[in-house]
């Protein structure tokens, strides 16, 4: 607990779990895991995350989609990103790509999509949809970090 009118530790980037690294870097294993299921030319990647294991310090989750090697975001068919509850099966939230113009599929190479992050009520998560197009792909975050680390600093510090 911090004391009061103490400033906030600063937010940043702790983790990435995506095609090669498939589990969390968190000590606790809190269940983050990937997987890819590729069939032909067709792929889909998942993501299983125990929210309620996740230590404290995370305070939000990114979802990110991005092409790969020379690839845009245009190359890639029907992108979208969901996010369900496997104990209610239930879609929870989703997000596509197919109201985002052709054009501007065709110049970027990946999509901040979605954010999970801690609601007000301890062990309450929210979901909002984000959409930030960016650059950036497998193997090279530098882009798409850089926008979701400007997102972390409060919008009274910006």
């Amino acid at each position: 607990m911090s004391k009061p009118g103490a400033a906030a530790p600063p937010l940043k980037l702790l983790s990435y779990v995506d095609y090669s690294t498939r589990r969390s870097t968190f000590k606790d294993q809190s269940g983050v895991s990937a997987g890819d299921i590729i069939d032909g030319s067709c792929g889909q990647h998942t993501l299983s995350i125990n929210l309620k294991a996740l230590p404290l310090r995370v305070r939000a989750l990114y979802l990110t989609l991005s092409a790969w090697m020379t690839a845009k975001l245009d190359d890639i068919d029907q992108p979208f990103v969901g996010v369900q509850d496997p104990a209610a099966w239930q879609e929870l939230c989703t997000l596509q790509l197919d109201d985002v113009p052709e054009a501007q599929r065709r110049q970027h190479t990946s999509v901040v999509m979605l954010k999970i992050f801690r609601g007000a009520a301890p062990g309450q998560w929210e979901i909002e949809a984000v959409g930030q197009l960016g650059q950036g792909c497998a193997g090279n975050y530098g882009p798409m970090d850089e926008w979701i680390t400007s997102s972390l600093v409060p919008s009274s510090r910006r």
